[in-house]
């Protein structure tokens, strides 16, 4: 009440974010909210925008939208599993390149304190993108990569500046391939969910995450519009 008195503040916008715990007590946060609401235009403060969902409860709670709604990281892919995606399309990825490949026989080890040790003659892959970009190193030795449209166990532990992977099954893969690490591929996906669960995390911590020194292309109608990339810019 006593900001909305200052001359020289507008208030333009108030909002409260949902626990997401149950349907019950998100409904409960919601009549609190509206209470507070209700207090104030009674006392003649009308702020013009009121907002509580995010994009889940978006999708969960149509009857609470109010003014606005915050899509956040469901617009990059971030819907758990029971909402539904049918009329949305991811619309990031996060791709590289396969940068180096090697036969190893068995015996021989991969990366740092050679936690991978060929059981067998191995195909592996170096990819040149790192935990300094942003791709967690608790995801190693579990999670999986996509190269041409099929899957690629990370194998070793992930640098800071590269990352290697099991090419053994792919055979055909090459020096230049695309290695997807999140969102489509051409026959496969791996979603930011997936590899959520590699890192026990939730999906805002891994768009989060992706370090300024990852190259951003801005596609359009499959044409490249714009690159963004801090190291040389």
């Amino acid at each position: 009440e006593e900001i909305s008195k200052l001359d020289n503040v507008i208030i333009e916008g108030i909002f409260t974010h949902l626990a997401l715990k149950t349907t019950e007590t998100d409904m409960e946060q919601c009549e609190l909210f509206m209470e507070v609401i209700n207090k104030l235009e009674s006392r003649n403060i009308n702020i013009p925008i009121k907002h509580i969902c995010d994009g889940i409860a978006m999708v969960i709670y149509p009857k609470i939208h109010l003014d606005m709604v915050r899509v956040g990281s469901y617009l990059y892919g971030g819907q758990p599993d029971y909402v539904g995606r049918e009329s949305t399309k991811p619309v990031m990825s996060f791709k590289t390149k396969i940068a180096h490949i090697k036969e190893i026989e068995k015996g021989e080890g991969v990366g740092y304190g050679y936690s991978f040790v060929a059981e067998k003659k191995t195909i592996v892959g170096t990819l040149p993108v790192g935990y300094s970009d942003g791709y967690l190193r608790c995801i190693q030795e579990k999670g999986e990569v996509s190269v041409l449209g099929k899957r690629a166990p990370i194998i070793g532990k992930i640098c800071m500046d590269q990352m290697m992977i099991d090419l053994t099954n792919i055979p055909e893969a090459k020096v230049g391939d695309i290695a997807v690490l999140i969102g489509e591929g051409p026959e496969d996906n791996i979603s930011l969910i997936e590899v959520a669960a590699y890192a026990d995390t939730n999906r805002n911590e891994i768009l989060s995450g992706i370090s300024r020194r990852v190259p951003k292309v801005y596609i359009e109608n499959n044409k490249i519009i714009d690159i963004v990339d801090y190291l040389l810019d």
